[in-house]
């Protein structure tokens, strides 16, 4: 009998004692030898389904065949597994943000010799399946380590992290990074760049959010302001002004503070 816990991240054989994640579950069934007639299905499953069973946050967890190709294996931050693993739930800690909303959206780390040996290991999914992952150095290894991107297709675009939010939330919180969204667990979205693109642009104005509030970097607010006028033509649109505060972003800035500044009408 195989018990699948979507809340708690879990499969479990009763009958054998088999245990793991739902992610290392899809590995392990991928790796077996023989008869294997259902394992298309198994491998296409529609994470988007799976997200909205889980409740109201959901959990979105990668099959780790999906980076293959870089011949690594990343491991869930709630699979406690050595010195990585403490410096990642202590990194994620610092930042402020929500742990188990971490872990229910798939974040891991590489404790595997290599060149992925030592980060935080974000994916990003559309349309419930992960298309890149961003990588955040824990070792301190200078500015040129600190964020690295695997893309599983070179030839694709860039996904918005957390596109989710934009078709399941009536007002969603829009940032540069990851971190930055992450403050806000659901509600939150990265644009992971300060670009605001025509695709992008496209995106937001054909999703069913209608309140947009956009937080940019201290020193962007300008650029973003007058590139964001046109969307305010189909949806309500606050830009969050950091420039006169002593924030340098929407994380450092934390949820609180961003919401008492939208209130106050730093926008």
């Amino acid at each position: 009998m195989m018990h699948v816990s979507f809340e708690y991240d879990c499969v479990r054989c009763w009958y054998t004692g088999y245990r793991s994640s739902i992610k290392g579950f899809l590995y392990d069934y991928s790796q077996r030898k023989g008869n294997l007639s259902h394992k298309s299905e198994l491998l296409s499953f529609d994470y988007t389904k799976l997200r909205a069973e889980g409740g109201a946050r959901g959990i979105y967890t990668a099959p780790r065949q999906e980076v293959a190709k870089e011949d690594v294996e990343f491991e869930s931050i709630g699979v406690e597994s050595g010195l990585i693993h403490g410096i990642a739930i202590d990194y994620i800690e610092k930042r402020g943000l929500d742990f188990e909303w971490c872990r229910r959206m798939g974040w891991s780390y590489c404790s595997v010799s290599g060149e992925h040996y030592g980060y935080l290991c974000i994916p990003c999914y559309e349309e419930g399946i992960v298309k890149m992952w961003v990588l955040r150095d824990l070792l301190g290894r200078g500015e040129k380590h600190r964020y690295r991107s695997l893309k599983l297709n070179e030839e694709e675009h860039k996904p918005i992290y957390n596109d989710y939010a934009l078709s399941h939330h009536e007002h969603v919180y829009i940032c540069e990074g990851i971190f930055d969204a992450a403050v806000f667990c659901d509600s939150g979205v990265a644009l992971l760049g300060k670009e605001i693109s025509p695709r992008i642009m496209q995106i937001l104005r054909e999703c069913t959010a209608e309140r947009l509030t956009f937080i940019a970097d201290r020193g962007y607010y300008d650029e973003w302001s007058s590139r964001l006028l046109e969307l305010g033509l189909y949806k309500e649109v606050h830009v969050i002004n950091l420039d006169s505060t002593a924030y340098g972003d929407a994380n450092e800035a934390g949820r609180k503070v961003i919401l008492e500044l939208e209130k106050c009408g730093y926008v």
